[in-house]
């Protein structure tokens, strides 16, 4: 199997790198196993030139050396001067430094050191020098190189489980925050290499993702602005979202990812997240009119802020694009400095991720080369698994977007089909109906707080904030102390929110209060793909309209 590159770009590779991958890639032709080579990752404040995992044999790290014999005048064991006076590292020291660097950043992580502590896997360090020719040693290894040179040890088999922690610490930023916080879950799950490949693409440009929920897409939208401040850390990036509560997941999780980075050097501060109408304010320096109508929010402010933009950030990041108006997504690109590609062209860094069969707030789809002026040409991707919606949740709620032809004819078109869809979490027997009232609700809620639920893994999404105070009104004093009505989650309590708010959202259960007064089938697909163990649907009566039809569905 061929060797992936991450990232796959090699333009910036010299030629001693270049010799190198090329051998390494012939080696690889014809192995069985996949083998990844991540060019010039930064891992712990040391830069080797490539990492090389195999998950047969173990991991190498690579330095290499355009030097000639001809070119070194002296070397000791920590430098090394040059012919025309120039000083260097010794590669050997600097390898050795990668080596016991690399090992540290792993011993940290128990799941991948055995019964004595050592690492359950080989690692290898090698210094190559590309440019030495065979005329001053014995014979060119470079060309010889075999992988029983480069893997010497007993091989030892690195599993899915263990690629997926090595990746994650390498790049936090690919981890895949999921509510599975309790101890059986303790394995880091991260970004597939497809994914992770294309958060990682060529800086210069726009790129669109797409997926079903819970697919990863704004984990992926995070690790690109993340590679790309790592690429440039001088560069002014936005991430902008549609509300509130998906801005304050994205803070959060920065937050959580800062205590892993620190030792990359990344300054996330340089990392904006914030919601549009902020942005579209901050760009505009209008003030909020006194009874601000929704035309106001959805067309004169952009209108506002396309009349006085000026480029001043680098990358913006769009999460949940398909809510967003064309007016609004002009100001974001008219808020961005251009950048040349390696054609030596002009782009805009935008990045879009999102799903249009969530277009809660936009009905309108986007053509992106009329509306826009962008092409989309071999610059998207759609992710179709799913590591947050149950199997059993997320193949109902397909069915019963399905069962309206127009949205069928959505799923066909925007997930190019719905029979390769599937679900990375296999739960089953975990849909149920709550019918009756508010208090029979409360009932089911306590009942799984007494199964040993955590107030902070239930999430009950309601129609209207009207409906969600109420709710939050009418529960006793002791779950009033652990939950909130509010816009914004916050974290340790059992968020009370609204099926728009929970654009994002995640929890092991999610509760939908009133699913029969639902009828935009688009907004109770939201709801019903927001839990990754429990969904229970609540009704006064399952026997008419929404809620007779999502019972047939779940039955049939």
């Amino acid at each position: 199997m061929p060797l992936k590159l991450i990232p796959s770009d090699e333009t910036s590779l010299i030629k001693g790198e270049k010799q190198l991958l090329a051998r390494l890639k012939k080696l690889y032709t014809n192995q069985e196993n996949t083998s990844y080579v991540y060019l010039t990752p930064r891992i712990d404040n040391v830069e080797p030139d490539f990492l090389l995992i195999d998950s047969q044999r173990g991991i190498v790290v690579f330095e290499t050396k355009d030097w000639t014999v001809d070119y070194l005048s002296s070397i000791n064991p920590k430098e090394v001067v040059a012919r025309d006076g120039k000083k260097y590292h010794n590669p050997a020291f600097r390898c050795n430094q990668y080596f016991n660097s690399i090992k540290s950043l792993f011993s940290t992580d128990l799941t991948l050191l055995d019964n004595d502590l050592e690492l359950t896997f080989n690692l290898y360090a090698y210094v190559v020098f590309t440019a030495i020719s065979s005329d001053k040693i014995k014979e060119d290894k470079l060309k010889k190189l075999t992988l029983e040179e480069l893997f010497p040890q007993k091989s030892k088999r690195i599993t899915k489980e263990s690629l997926d922690v090595i990746r994650g610490i390498i790049y936090p930023e690919i981890q895949l925050q999921t509510s599975e916080q309790d101890e059986i879950s303790q394995i880091i799950k991260t970004l597939d290499i497809e994914q992770e490949l294309f958060a990682k693409r060529l800086p210069i440009g726009h790129y669109l993702i797409s997926g079903v929920p819970g697919s990863g897409k704004t984990v992926v939208l995070i690790a690109r602005a993340i590679h790309l401040l790592k690429a440039y850390p001088n560069w002014k990036i936005a991430i902008v979202t549609y509300n509130n509560s998906l801005t304050q997941k994205i803070k959060n999780r920065l937050e959580v990812l800062n205590s892993s980075l620190y030792f990359h050097h990344i300054n996330l501060l340089n990392i904006e997240v914030t919601t549009f109408h902020k942005f579209a304010l901050k760009a505009s320096k209008v003030r909020i009119p006194r009874g601000a109508t929704q035309s106001f929010w959805n067309e004169e402010l952009a209108q506002k802020a396309l009349d006085v933009v000026k480029p001043s950030y680098d990358a913006i990041l769009v999460d949940e694009y398909q809510d967003f108006r064309n007016s609004w997504l002009k100001v974001c690109i008219k808020s961005l400095k251009k950048h040349k590609d390696k054609e030596n062209e002009e782009q805009v860094n935008l990045f879009l991720a999102g799903d249009r069969l969530q277009s809660i707030y936009n009905p309108t789809a986007i053509n992106w080369h009329k509306d826009i002026g962008l092409n989309m040409q071999g610059r998207a991707k759609i992710f179709k698994k799913s590591y947050r919606a149950g199997e059993e949740h997320l193949n109902f709620s397909l069915k019963y977007l399905m069962s309206e032809q127009t949205l069928k004819k959505e799923v066909e078109k925007f997930y190019e089909g719905s029979g390769d869809i599937e679900s990375k979490i296999e739960e089953n027997n975990s849909l149920f109906f709550i019918e009756g009232q508010f208090p029979d609700v409360v009932i089911q809620i306590n009942t799984l707080l007494n199964e040993g639920y955590l107030y902070s893994e239930i999430l009950v999404l309601a129609n209207t904030w009207k409906e969600a105070q109420r709710f939050y009104t009418n529960l006793p004093p002791y779950l009033k102390e652990k939950a909130k009505a509010s816009k914004e989650v916050q974290e340790g309590i059992m968020n009370i929110t609204t099926y728009h708010s929970s654009k994002g959202l995640e929890s092991k259960v999610s509760i939908l209060l009133n699913v029969d007064t639902i009828h935009e089938k688009k907004l109770l697909y939201v709801g019903t793909t927001r839990a990754s163990q429990r969904l229970y649907m609540h009704s006064s009566n399952f026997k008419r309209g929404v809620g007779e039809n999502l019972k047939a569905i779940a039955n049939c």
